[in-house]
């Protein structure tokens, strides 16, 4: 039977792996900003116009955006200016799943380590429970 848990953890999954496959190419060596505003044929002053920022501050906001020290109510006020929505969130680089597993496995292994065991089958079993309980003593 699914638990609430496994649904949502289910549904985070499967929101996120549209997102997988373009977090791997990364962005492009000048930025978002720059790359977006030169597709569109837009000028570094008519990027600044349009967010009444000095051309200067846009430029400083693109080279910020590389060094990746930008803000990210910055990049939303650019990113309006361009007509793009600024997209911001975590992808995970292995399945969820797999990193809850990972993670309980470590935990019986330490569980078992301190009261004498390491059959496999307790190990199973341990890893068992802890996936079924509280995923947050996984992290404690």
């Amino acid at each position: 039977m699914r638990t609430n848990k496994d649904l949502s953890l289910q549904q985070l999954t499967d929101r996120l792996q549209p997102l997988a496959v373009e977090a791997s190419s990364g962005a492009p060596a000048g930025g978002w900003i720059r790359a977006i505003r030169q597709a569109l044929g837009m000028t570094n002053l008519q990027l600044a116009q349009r967010v009444g920022r000095d051309p200067n501050t846009v430029s400083d906001l693109q080279a910020r955006e590389v060094k990746q020290t930008i803000q990210l109510g910055s990049l939303r006020e650019l990113a309006n200016a361009l007509e793009c929505d600024l997209v911001y969130a975590f992808v995970p680089r292995k399945p969820l799943e797999e990193i809850l597993e990972e993670r309980a496995r470590l935990v019986a292994s330490k569980t078992l380590r301190r009261t004498g065991h390491s059959m496999e089958r307790a190990m199973e079993r341990e890893v068992e429970r802890l996936l079924a309980g509280s995923r947050r003593k996984l992290w404690e």
